[in-house]
């Protein structure tokens, strides 16, 4: 005759309260990774803008310094370069028309401004002579170049402005 072990008996129906998950417990973690859920959209949200931002502004240092290394190479004509402005009707009739290689530096500029992508892009510069470098020299003079671009962003309209002084040998 066989006995059975008692480990080998027919598992009898779980204990009252311990049959599964109620609905209620099943709601309650529904809405705990629902919220979960919506602070990581939120979080891609701001990281998509921030990329957006950071990648907008990348545009617009490249082009500005692009400016500032165009007009330093032709130093002895840097006052030429002021009041250029890529919306004007004909950005680089005066002061730049006046000289041949800051005519070509302004519709180069020109060109890449309005194809650089940014919504509504617009530059703008602005060259104003500092004096010289020491008091009572006349051994070079200081010019203060600021580029500024202006664009429509995402979310909102955007403005850089880079400065650098050229100094005139």
């Amino acid at each position: 005759m066989m006995v059975a072990h008692e480990s080998m008996k027919c598992p009898e129906s779980a204990p009252a309260g311990q049959a599964g998950f109620s609905m209620f417990e099943v709601m309650i973690a529904m809405v705990i990774m629902m919220v979960g859920l919506m602070g990581l959209a939120a979080m891609q949200d701001i990281a998509l803008s921030g990329n957006m931002d950071a990648n907008e502004v990348t545009r617009v240092t490249t082009l500005a310094t692009d400016l500032i290394d165009r007009i330093s190479y032709n130093k002895k004509n840097v006052l030429v370069y002021n009041g250029i402005n890529t919306t004007a009707a004909i950005p680089c009739s005066q002061p730049a028309a006046t000289q041949a290689q800051a005519r070509g530096d302004c519709l180069q500029w020109d060109f890449r401004v309005d194809n650089s992508g940014l919504r509504n892009a617009q530059g703008i510069v602005a060259v104003a002579a500092a004096g010289p470098i020491m008091p009572n020299s006349t051994a070079a003079m200081l010019n203060v170049v600021n580029i500024t671009i202006n664009w429509t962003g995402a979310k909102r309209a955007k403005t850089v402005t880079m400065s650098s002084v050229v100094a005139i040998d």
